[in-house]
């Protein structure tokens, strides 16, 4: 019988390289989850664009229109609309970072090539480690929100399914 071997439990008080490990691996991690909520984003946006399109292929010409066929129009193309939106809301960039970080690329932007050069030289391992655990915050608080307005996008697509296909049909047979 093979044995199991055990990855060993940190110590009570983990070491400083240790903890920077597990922090580095960890923001790698968030980062790797903010490039796949990015990839949901092309998907949802040409679908929504794609049943905006067949409503706009299927409408009536602007003095055919009526109330009823604009509001059969409307309730087909809101939810794309709303998805499109959260879409949008997905994608914005998120530029806020910990404060004087030296990890978030805006703490290192917003100094001189020599200004970063000489605080990283003066870097600290509690101070390195406190960076790291502060940009995973970020970068967690980033991915939860970037989730969050991709799921709204996901449900105002799916929600939108039913009025569109009454309007498709309702358009198509007008």
């Amino acid at each position: 019988m093979a044995r199991k071997t055990r990855t060993p439990a940190p110590a009570a008080h983990p070491s400083d390289e240790w903890i920077e490990q597990v922090q580095t691996e960890e923001l790698a991690r968030l980062l790797e989850w903010v490039r796949a909520v990015d990839a949901k984003v092309p998907v949802l946006t040409a679908i929504s664009c794609a049943v905006i399109a067949s409503v706009a292929a299927v409408a009536p010409a602007p003095p055919n229109l009526n109330w009823t066929a604009l509001a059969v129009i409307s309730s087909g193309v809101a939810p794309q609309m709303a998805s499109l939106v959260y879409c949008a809301l997905a994608t914005f960039p998120q530029t806020n970072g910990p404060s004087g970080s030296l990890i978030f690329f805006g703490g290192i932007a917003n100094r001189s090539a020599e200004q970063y050069r000489v605080d990283v030289a003066r870097l600290t391992r509690d101070a390195h480690i406190a960076d790291l655990t502060a940009q995973c915050h970020r970068n967690a608080q980033i991915v939860a929100l970037k989730y969050r307005r991709v799921r709204f996008a996901a449900a105002w697509l799916f929600i939108g399914i039913v009025p569109w296909v009454f309007a498709i049909y309702f358009l198509y047979k007008s």
